[in-house]
């Protein structure tokens, strides 16, 4: 976990998906860290950047996720999200019992198979302009699994 370290004025990683990634079966471990880089980057550069920046951040937002073969989207909607119990919401701030959703996610493949399926869920804390990951590398449960 130590190659997150160089992102923590941007990215907040949470113990759920610190404990998630140290069972993981995913095996592009590459691919892992080239999220969180986006992440850091492009998509908290994306987020930050002035009116008159954004749409160049988000093109080269777009641009390094087609590089990485990586998708980005919603993770669920937060009706679906409260029929998991927890699995979609994280506890933040650290040590308080508020909760937040894991409103996003990058995703690659559609296999249910860990080795193959690339999920890294978050959110953006626009309080303190970072981004929380919440959950990675696997897929969180829904109702079809």
């Amino acid at each position: 976990m130590s190659g997150f370290l160089k992102h923590t004025e941007r990215v907040v990683l949470h113990q759920r998906a610190i404990g998630a990634a140290r069972k993981s079966q995913y095996q592009d471990v590459g691919l892992v860290y080239a999220a969180v880089d986006l992440l850091a980057n492009e998509y908290w550069q994306m987020r930050t950047a002035e009116v008159e920046k954004s749409t160049e951040c988000r093109e080269r937002f777009n641009a390094q996720l087609q590089k990485l073969g990586l998708e980005f989207s919603l993770s669920t909607t937060s009706s679906r999200a409260g029929e998991e119990g927890d699995a979609y919401f994280v506890s933040y701030p650290h040590g308080t019992d508020q909760k937040r959703m894991l409103e996003c996610h990058l995703k690659k493949g559609s296999d249910r198979e860990q080795r193959f399926c690339l999920r890294v869920y978050f959110f953006w804390d626009s309080d303190s302009k970072k981004v929380l990951i919440g959950w990675l590398p696997s897929h969180l449960d829904t109702r079809g699994t």
